[in-house]
């Protein structure tokens, strides 16, 4: 009887553990994982968003760059890390291509992480080489249609957010354009510019100095209205394409089994950055539009969307699955 009150005990014992670390969370720095190399654009928006929930906390929050396989690696990590709210993904659009692109992975997006919210998307935006001549959507579709075959687009990678979105760009306007894979955005983007490639689409954050100083010349943004660091730019209707709302998202999850007291409170930290001034000027310099909901349900709905539409995207671009 005596052993037997004594193991029920010890059985207590994590989980008032469990309770306590609950309620004296955070009490240690929190991990954020940005899934890609440091200096990129979702590298700099996790920092941004470390910098604000740290304020919020009375916490420190760092990121911890884990790249690789298109974002996998970084995205295992968080999904088989302990579910105690002190290591957080900061998520992108890769996640649900992944999921579409890969024939098999070591998690399930929907099942494996826990939503905390969403954080804004940068809206994409088709660019040429000012050595091409073409000052609108619609004579690059012209250009393209005369000479199939014949022009190039670059991207960062194959099954890279800008790959399927200037594929899919093709495909709905029956362009017969050729893919020239990169080893990330600078490399395409360099190359553009000198008219190795002809084309591009990607956020704005790494074209605005190009632009500039017209070296690029953008042609449409894949939004429902002009953003702000390209006011004069029309939205892909330009080019016939009007429902074309194609962007580069970012969000933050937890590992599955998360409390939900703790992703109420990372919830409320990542909304508290958002909120900040400063924050806000410095994500909308990248780009970025932040959300209108950021809520852990609407994030949930909002991957499953995703998953199904860049499943749709991978095979319509006829991007063979790895």
């Amino acid at each position: 009887m005596i052993l037997r009150a004594m193991l029920c005990v010890t059985c207590l014992l994590p989980v008032s553990g469990m309770a306590a670390s609950q309620q004296g969370f955070p009490d240690r720095v929190i991990r954020i994982v940005a899934p890609f190399a440091a200096g990129g654009p979702s590298d700099t928006v996790a920092r941004l968003i470390a910098s604000g929930m740290s304020r919020n906390l009375g916490q420190s929050v760092i990121v911890e760059n884990k790249p690789g396989a298109g974002s996998v690696v970084g995205n295992q990590y968080v999904a088989k890390a302990t579910p105690d709210g002190y290591t957080v993904l900061l998520a992108t659009s890769a996640l649900p291509i992944s999921a579409g692109l890969y024939k098999s992975l070591p998690y399930d997006a929907g099942t494996d992480l826990t939503p905390v919210g969403l954080i804004g998307a940068a809206p994409l935006v088709l660019v040429v080489s000012k050595t091409l001549n073409v000052h609108s959507a619609a004579d690059l579709v012209t250009l393209i249609k005369a000479s199939p075959g014949k022009y190039l687009y670059g991207s960062s990678g194959i099954g890279s957010v800008d790959q399927l979105c200037a594929a899919w760009f093709a495909s709905r306007l029956s362009l017969d354009a050729v893919h020239v894979p990169y080893q990330g955005a600078a490399p395409a983007i360099q190359d553009l510019i000198v008219g190795r490639t002809n084309f591009m689409v990607t956020t704005s954050f790494p074209l605005l100095p190009f632009i500039k100083n017209g070296s690029l010349v953008p042609l449409a943004v894949a939004a429902p209205k002009p953003i702000p660091q390209l006011p004069g730019v029309p939205t892909m209707a330009a080019a016939g394409l009007p429902d074309f709302d194609v962007s580069v998202w970012y969000a933050l999850f937890a590992p599955k089994h998360t409390p939900g007291d703790i992703v109420a409170k990372l919830n409320e930290a990542m909304v508290a950055a958002i909120s900040d001034p400063d924050v806000a000027r410095k994500l909308q310099d990248l780009g970025t539009v932040t959300a209108v909901d950021h809520t852990p349900r609407h994030l949930k709905q909002f991957l499953a969307s995703e998953q199904k539409r860049w499943g749709d995207v991978i095979e319509v671009a006829k991007v063979p699955k790895q």
